[in-house]
């Protein structure tokens, strides 16, 4: 699996500034990397919760539900 910090620079070169935000899950536990005026928005606490979101956007979501009938 890439590192979070690989998968931000392969995807800032793509996105530019319409990246805010990278997350990873592996094996229960996340990382994740935010643009710098994105990260200084939010508190530690507020922070995870946006992990959690994009976390249980992507698990949730219909394309990988679809994957896996």
């Amino acid at each position: 699996m890439v590192p979070v910090d690989e998968a931000w620079e392969y995807l800032i070169a793509q996105y530019g500034d319409a990246l805010r935000a990278v997350t990873r899950l592996r094996n229960g536990r996340f990382e994740r990397r935010m643009r710098e005026d994105v990260q200084s928005l939010y508190t530690d606490r507020e922070g995870q919760r946006v992990v959690d979101e994009i976390t249980l956007g992507q698990l949730l979501s219909e394309r990988l539900e679809s994957e896996f009938n």
